[in-house]
């Protein structure tokens, strides 16, 4: 599937024969208190077309001191992704992507033309109030 997309968007991807873990970027996306978009792109070039292991320390701090955010071994820690999980779980999440809204679990992207919906339907109840 990914090779499909990446070939419609024009992106060039590096697939290995057999995927990566990523703890250690996730533990990272998890504990940052700013934007991680800087992070997140960076980890994304990374993987995708440069093929290196987002689950190596040495890889994950160069990606948090190329996004030009400050690093420290705290952002290795796995308490942040682990609430996030627990929480997730607790509200029915078990696989990804998963989308909550009002309590109701969406999985799967073939619910977005419909999450939009109702998005869009609250985002008007509330201008209108």
């Amino acid at each position: 599937m990914h090779e499909i997309y990446a070939d419609l968007s024009d992106t060039p991807m590096h697939f290995r024969p057999k995927p990566g873990n990523s703890d250690l970027a996730l533990n990272v996306l998890a504990n940052l208190s700013v934007d991680p978009t800087t992070f997140v792109s960076r980890a994304y070039d990374a993987y995708w077309i440069e093929g290196k292991d987002l689950n190596d320390a040495v890889v994950v701090e160069q990606l948090v001191t190329d996004a030009g955010l400050h690093f420290s071994a705290e952002l290795l820690q796995s308490k942040a992704i682990d609430t996030s999980i627990e929480q997730a779980q607790a509200q029915g999440v078990f696989e990804v992507p998963a989308f909550v809204i009002e309590e109701q679990v969406f999985i799967g992207r073939e619910h977005m033309p419909w999450l939009r919906e109702i998005v869009a339907k609250k985002n008007q109840t509330l201008s209108l109030n």
